[in-house]
This record gives C-alpha cells, structure tokens and sequence, in this order.
C-alpha cells in the first residue's frame, strides 16, 4: 500500500460538509474525523480573540506563520483533550477513559485511540497537522485519514505543505444554502454574502495539485460521476454505501427541515433515509421569496459555478435599495464601536502606529498566546 493520505473536508455552514464527511468516513479504507485538530479555533483562542472568524481571513501565504514553544505545548493539549472530548464524551476526562467504550465511536478499538492520543503526544511539530493525520492513518492501517472543517480555506497552502495531504472544498448553490444558514445559523445578510464569495473565489481561483472542489448538487444528483472523481482524487477507492454515524448505526440527514418540522436536532431525522441523496434540494427553492433571490442577484459574483436567479425589476429595485441600508447600518455600527473604545481609553495613552495592528491589550491577554513570527518583505 503507497503511503498514507491526509484530508481536509472544508467549506461554508450548510453547503454539504457533514455529508461528505460521513460519505468518506463510512468508507472501510478512510476514517474521517468532525471538527477534529482545528487549528483556526486554537489561533483565535491563543490570540485572545472572541471566536474562529476572527482569524478567517488571515493570510497564511504572504507571511510565515508559527506557533511559539509555550503555545504547542497548548495545542498539543487542545488536541488531545478535544478529541478524548468528542470520542468518549465531556464526562470522561483526558487520562480516564474505560476500556468499555470500544468499537463505539468511529468503529475503533481502545487501544486504537490510545494510539491517536500518542501520535499527537509525540510529533515534533503537532501545528503540521497533515502529517499527525498521516501518522494515525498508519496506526490504523488506513488509506487514508482524513478531517472535517468550515470556514478554514486560507489554511490550505500551509495544511498542503505535507507531499501526501489534500484539500477537499464543497460548495452549494448560494440560493440554497441561504435558505438553510438562515433557517438554521441565522447568519447577517452581508456576512453571508462576504463568507459566500470569499468561498466561491477560493474554489475557482486557488490552484494546487492536491485541491478540488466538489458542488454540493453534483454529490447529489451525480453521485457516481462525483464519488469516481474523489476515488481518482484520492488513489482509494470511494463508493455509494449507506452512511454511518461517527457513534454507530445509520446517519440522518444533516438538515435544516428538522427545524421546520419542529426538531431540535440537525441530523439523525429519521424521515429520511442514511444515503446520499435521501433529502430532495428541490425543498429549498419554494422556500425562497423573489425579494431574496434578487438580494442574493444583486450581491455575489457566481464565478460561472451557478446560473444566476434574478427575480422581477421591482424586487430588484426593493433589493438594492435593503442591500444599501443594511451597509449604511453596518457602517455606523462599526463607527460607534470605534467611538466607544476611544472615549474608555485612559486620559494620555497615545494611539501608536503599532496599536492599530491588534485591537487586543496585549497586557491582558490569556497565557495562551500564538506568538506569529513575520518575514522581513523584500525592499
């Protein structure tokens, strides 16, 4: 068997990244994690920052990024506990896991997570996540091995380092998974648009050897076409076979409707079936007015991915005229807050040149803390 492969399933909330990940993970040859190793959720926290979106649009290839000693020793931490977390449940803490929960949770054995946890204690660089994902895939006698992230694009040069990594990004048509983010995640309308182009740029733009975006409508509606080329993609071999949970037994659908049909819960509605394509898209499109389809028109450049839906001039004229008010509101918003944090300074400190870099009092920053170490540019 040729070397193991490492992957990342990536893309926006709501465009299909849980079904992929299923989709790989039931596969006998590849073991793909949720939300596992999220190093954008790290960065942010060591930064001090609020949450991962803080750190979405960082540029990771025009200035070398780095961890400092004190913040690996954390992400290797971070890791362990994370994934002990997720496998064995918050109840069971690092260090006291029963060999009782075996065979459970990605269909691996008590010693087999053993094993993870000291691939992660032992590799010289845990930030180099592609190669601790290559080093389980051998643990586990895997093809390949492989993780499932959101919004953590910008990542891929630094993730696609490793000779045997891969990125895999999924996109979905913005109507649609508008529709669904805003059942669902309730996103602001241009935060939406903002996060939706800054993803369709990246799949029609970044090229790489190892990278291939795959359409969220072609997983479903070509299933064999697209599976072939994630086989071809991969060198492994990926079929259509009913999905599996990560805890066992079928997975449900990752859906949205369970929220209109009055279910908590986003996945394992038991209305629908455990294979691609058990959840019709054509849901969506009645769900959606022609004011929104013409905010959505009016707002993000479709790369020639999707054909555009533009709706009557006069919800094109009431579009334009929302799309302009909800700017002029977020301007002041952000105006205000720059007003407030100006008037809560203390009497004489000075704005420096080098304050504007960080809105973050270095002084009052966690003891985890991503030390970024910047390469002089060229004169």
């Amino acid at each position: 068997m040729s070397s193991p492969k490492s992957f990342v399933v990536n893309g926006l909330r709501r465009s299909g990244t849980t079904l992929l990940e299923r989709v790989f993970d039931s596969q006998p040859n590849i073991t793909c994690f949720s939300f596992k190793f999220d190093i954008l959720t790290f960065i942010a926290q060591a930064k001090g920052l609020d949450g991962k979106g803080a750190v979405m649009f960082e540029d990771f290839t025009s200035e070398e990024f780095s961890l400092s000693e004190r913040s690996i020793a954390e992400w290797r931490l971070f890791m362990a506990e994370s994934l002990t977390g997720a496998l064995f449940g918050e109840e069971l803490a690092y260090g006291k896991i029963s060999e009782k929960a075996t065979d459970q949770i990605y269909g691996m054995s008590f010693d087999n997570y053993m094993k993870i946890i000291r691939v992660i204690e032992d590799a010289d660089d845990p930030a180099d996540i592609s190669s601790i994902l290559g080093g389980i895939a051998a643990h586990l006698n895997k093809a390949a091995v492989g993780i499932h992230w959101t919004f953590s694009h910008r990542y891929a040069p630094v993730f696609l380092r490793s000779d045997n990594a891969y990125w895999i990004e999924i996109i979905r048509d913005p109507y649609e998974r508008r529709m669904s983010d805003k059942l669902r995640s309730g996103t602001h309308f241009l935060d939406f648009i903002r996060h939706t182009q800054d993803g369709l740029n990246f799949a029609t733009d970044f090229k790489h050897p190892r990278f291939m975006f795959v359409r969220f409508e072609d997983l479903i509606d070509d299933t064999k076409t697209t599976l072939k080329k994630l086989s071809d993609f991969l060198d492994t071999e990926i079929e259509e076979t009913e999905l599996i949970h990560p805890m066992g037994g079928p997975f449900k659908p990752n859906t949205s409707l369970n929220t209109l049909d009055g279910k908590s819960t986003n996945y394992q509605n038991g209305d629908y079936g455990s294979r691609i394509g058990a959840l019709s898209r054509d849901k969506w499109a009645s769900k959606m007015t022609d004011y929104e389809r013409s905010l959505i028109t009016r707002s993000i450049n479709l790369r020639g991915l999707y054909e555009a839906r533009p709706g009557t001039a006069g919800s094109g004229a009431r579009a334009a005229v929302a799309l302009a008010g909800m700017k002029f509101r977020r301007g002041l918003k952000i105006y205000y807050k720059k007003i407030c944090k100006w008037r809560s300074r203390p009497v004489g400190v000075q704005n420096h040149q080098n304050q504007r870099r960080s809105p973050i009092d270095q002084s009052r920053l966690p003891i985890r803390q991503a030390t970024i170490h910047r390469s002089p540019r060229p004169a």
